[in-house]
């Protein structure tokens, strides 16, 4: 009931849970990892067992409540040391609870949002089970690796991967059509400008596909170029900084989105919602 399962190749497998968050499935011939655990709602963990029985590791991009709040059943889980306090921040009821009640007017099924009950709640694993999970690792399952990769500003231990084989880039939450930069634990504007750059210089022609976290789950091959475009208007006044707030806080989002299509209403790939308090 709070899951659904979308095929996008052999091997990966697209997880939407009750919240609208996408987690990645990705296996290989011998083992395989999972990327992300959504919210928390629900057996993910049934969800995966019936997919695949091979050995899992469990990869957390960054450590907020949409992303590593259904950790707990899994055995091995790595999150960056970085997120620490604010996954014990997220792992609170009333925030966890508050996300998921405010999902029915960002995409999820209202009907599934209403039906979640406060025992559906996991209970959240704690921080010092998490092995720790940085830029560099990779991951071997058999014909196919998962490499992590650098993705900080969305958090400070954001992080984004990519399955060379498959030429398959996951960038989540730290660049995509909506990127949120704005609250205390997100990077200034000029630091997460410069973490792009490296992230382009080390994934350039290595992938055709992107994947994202939220909305239809698919980001465009361009993206990195377009968020960094974005931090480039802001820094020379260019951007339309449209009024943005919700319970993490607010900001300004750099260029107007078209809310019926969850896309920018230029056409444009990339966005960025951001502190003008926090550029440098």
């Amino acid at each position: 009931m709070f899951y659904q399962t979308e095929k996008l190749m052999p091997g990966l497998t697209r997880i939407w849970d009750v919240a609208h968050t996408a987690t990645y499935l990705v296996e290989g011939e011998e083992k395989a990892v999972l990327i992300d655990t959504g919210v928390g709602v629900g057996q993910l963990k049934a969800v995966v067992d019936r997919i695949t029985d091979k050995p899992l590791t469990v990869l957390l991009t960054h450590g907020h409540v949409d992303h590593a709040m259904g950790a707990a059943p899994f055995d091995d889980v790595r999150l960056s040391p970085l997120d620490k306090e604010i996954y014990e921040v997220h792992s609170a009821f009333e925030i966890r609870k508050g996300y998921v009640m405010g999902a029915a007017m960002q995409g999820a099924d209202p009907a599934a949002v209403h039906a979640v009950k406060d025992g559906d709640y996991l209970q959240p694993k704690a921080f010092s089970s998490f092995a720790p999970l940085s830029p560099g690792d990779r991951f071997e399952l058999g014909g196919v690796s998962v490499e992590v990769l650098e993705g900080t500003g969305h958090t400070p231990g954001s992080l984004t991967m990519l399955i060379p084989e498959w030429r398959v880039l996951l960038l989540g939450d730290a660049c995509n059509q909506f990127t949120f930069l704005f609250d205390s634990f997100a990077s200034p504007l000029e630091s997460y400008r410069r973490m792009l750059l490296g992230l382009k210089e080390k994934t350039e022609g290595r992938y055709d596909r992107v994947l994202v976290s939220h909305g239809m789950g698919e980001g465009g091959v361009g993206m990195i170029d377009s968020v960094i475009a974005v931090c480039d208007e802001i820094f020379a006044g260019q951007a339309d900084n449209l009024p943005f707030q919700n319970p993490m806080g607010s900001g300004l989002i750099a260029k107007a989105m078209d809310f019926s299509r969850f896309c920018r209403a230029d056409g444009g790939e990339g966005n960025i919602i951001y502190n003008p308090q926090r550029m440098r």
